[in-house]
């Protein structure tokens, strides 16, 4: 008998025999990469539903703004500051997950003053006494994601480039975002007229409160 019909003959023997120890492990392994196989198109579809759940909110700078409130002993001053750039990313629960808030401090104004006043007030925020916004030109608001806190959110605030992290009270409605910060002033090294720093007399002088706020209004286009 020549060799291969040997060979096919012992061949045939063997899989009548043994069929069901060659089967089960090959039906065994399909079974896993059939498992592995939909683990996998699972991820992919929860993935995508994550990324469709959430909306990225496109900033109108031109109409948003931030207001910013100070307070002296005997009195206030308020004034604006110009958002350069922004975008909002809310999650499946309508709450921010993501944003960054890039203001323009050379912008800023005072609006209860006017005249020479006004002018006066408005170049010192801009000295190094308060913001020296020649050398730190920008100041930013970033979210990296959320807190789980519907109406809360915690980001880092960086001003003359120092970071600090704050918790943003905001409110969405109708395509417009409002935000509040209450900052303390001496966390960025504005120091001038502190009561932190000044000695009896100079505090019964007067001085400037070390807290001070400012909204975030921030319109969608």
């Amino acid at each position: 008998m020549p060799v291969h019909r040997i060979y096919s003959h012992y061949w045939h023997r063997y899989w009548n025999q043994n069929r069901d120890h060659l089967v089960q492990p090959t039906q065994h392994l399909t079974k896993r990469i059939m498992k592995k196989y939909l683990a996998l198109i699972l991820m992919v579809i929860l993935s995508s539903n994550m990324v469709q759940a959430q909306q990225s909110v496109e900033v109108d700078v031109e109409k948003s703004n931030v207001e910013w409130l100070a307070k002296k002993v005997g009195g206030q001053h308020d004034g604006l500051v110009s958002i350069q750039k922004a975008n909002i990313i809310f999650n499946s629960q309508g709450e921010v997950s993501q944003a960054n808030i890039v203001m323009d401090m050379t912008s800023i104004t005072v609006e209860d003053l006017s005249g020479g006043a006004k002018n006066s007030l408005t170049n010192h925020l801009k000295d190094p006494d308060f913001f020296n916004t020649e050398d730190y030109p920008e100041a930013s608001f970033t979210v990296k994601e959320g807190n789980g806190k519907s109406g809360e959110v915690l980001g880092i605030l960086t001003i003359k480039d120092i970071s600090k992290e704050y918790a943003l009270q905001y409110e969405y409605k109708d395509g417009e975002i409002k935000g509040k910060l209450v900052i303390d002033r001496t966390d960025f090294d504005i120091m001038y007229k502190s009561k932190s720093i000044l000695d009896a007399k100079a505090v019964a002088d007067g001085f400037i409160y070390d807290e001070f706020t400012i909204t975030f209004t921030l319109v969608s286009k």
